[in-house]
């Protein structure tokens, strides 16, 4: 038994492939840049639990604890300083969204302000 040439499974139509409605590809590098501020605060979070980690692990160890004791002594220290430094990225975060959606609000505001008085003054030089 042969088949037609087609990359399609036998008995199944292929999709049609539309030529106008397909977008262009985005570049690979383009990336989001977050601001300094936060990226800062987020570098600082990482590197604060991660330097609690270490040193409550090491002077766990110093004090001669057993294993077991320094692993849950480490894993409570990184949960609760985790949780104390995300909610502070939390609100940083926030605060700067909501800085930067003002920002573009009364961007927004000015922009069809100025697109009304412009179709405004058309509307006046048609008149005339």
């Amino acid at each position: 038994m042969t088949y037609p040439e087609s990359s399609a499974t036998p008995g199944f139509d292929a999709p049609e492939k539309k030529k106008g409605s397909q977008k262009p590809p985005k570049p690979k590098n383009q990336e989001i840049k977050l601001p300094a501020m936060v990226e800062f605060v987020l570098t600082f979070s990482w590197l604060g639990v991660l330097a609690t980690a270490i040193v409550v692990a090491a002077l766990s160890y110093l004090s001669g604890s057993s294993l077991m004791v320094i692993f849950t002594r480490t894993a409570v220290a990184i949960i609760v300083i985790g949780v104390l430094l995300w909610a502070i990225a939390y609100l940083i975060m926030q605060t700067s969204l909501d800085v930067a959606r003002q920002k573009y609000e009364m961007e927004k505001e000015e922009y069809e302000k100025k697109k009304k008085e412009e179709e405004a003054a058309h509307t006046m030089e048609m008149d005339a």
